[in-house]
């Protein structure tokens, strides 16, 4: 998972500044200042996840920021997001590769393990002036012989999110249902755009013993974000096809669309 590569820097626990090439620690030790300052914002970069505040977050990464994974590329808002929302307390270690001093910038290299089967090769540019990441990219994409198990493991995460919005549905609570869908979420009918609070306050009035079904079709790993199409059944007088972006670290509902359009009008997202 691409996430993986933002979380570089999110143990709570330690990790490990390994340089494993002689010729590098030596060319490594010969720039202090460097070593240094890097070193520093890791540190500062623990202290800041640690404290889980958005704002925090955001001051480590500059507004141009851009993560280049092997699945697509994140913005800032996109990597803010996620690394606030990530649990603590995964042990890690980094080796640093390489550090070049750029004058106006660090890029420097690292391999991490600790995190998926395979070592993470990835690159990062710090900036000197503002301390802040401009940059962050894997070097290489490793092929996962295990893919069939991360599908798997794909499906079952949204599957038992599927039982979660049936549950909520079902309680008719506000809060509850509000809890399913990040604060922008819109689902896109029809006829029109519905906004979050249009559509907790549609799924608040089911009627009580609604026989509802979602019934998963497809499901796509879009990196921080998933991809799943369900057909509904129970919300209208025939079965609807629909698809939504599902956010893996808020496991909330970013935005929800109709796949295809009933031909009649008794559906309230129509």
């Amino acid at each position: 998972m691409e996430l993986l590569l933002l979380l570089l820097l999110i143990s709570t626990t330690s990790w490990a500044f390994v340089p494993d090439d002689p010729e590098f620690s030596r060319s490594f030790y010969q720039q202090d200042s460097s070593r240094e300052m890097v070193e520093n914002f890791l540190r500062r970069f623990v202290s800041s996840l640690e404290s889980q505040d958005p704002m925090i977050i955001d001051g480590l990464l500059t507004d141009s920021f851009v993560f280049k994974g092997c699945k697509g590329h994140y913005d800032k808002e996109q990597s803010v997001d996620a690394l606030s929302q990530l649990p603590l307390g995964t042990n890690f270690t980094l080796t640093l590769t390489s550090i070049e001093d750029n004058g106006y910038s660090i890029r420097y290299g690292i391999i991490i393990t600790g995190f998926s089967r395979f070592p993470i090769d990835a690159e990062f540019v710090l900036c000197k002036r503002s301390q802040q990441l401009e940059l962050g990219i894997i070097k290489t994409c490793t092929g996962d012989s295990n893919g069939s198990v991360q599908k798997d493991s794909l499906e079952s995460m949204v599957r038992r999110f599927l039982d979660r919005v049936e549950r909520s549905i079902e309680s008719k609570d506000v809060s509850i249902i509000s809890g399913l869908f990040k604060p922008d979420f819109k689902f896109m009918g029809c006829r029109g755009t519905y906004s979050k609070a249009q559509v907790v306050g549609i799924l608040q009035q089911v009627p009580a013993g609604s026989q509802f079904k979602f019934n998963l079709k497809s499901v796509e790993d879009l990196g921080f974000t998933v991809k799943y199409t369900v057909t509904v059944t129970g919300f209208g007088m025939s079965e609807i096809e629909m698809a939504f972006l599902f956010g893996r670290t808020a496991q909330q509902l970013e935005r929800g669309f109709m796949v295809k359009c009933p031909g009649h009008q008794n559906f309230m997202f129509y």
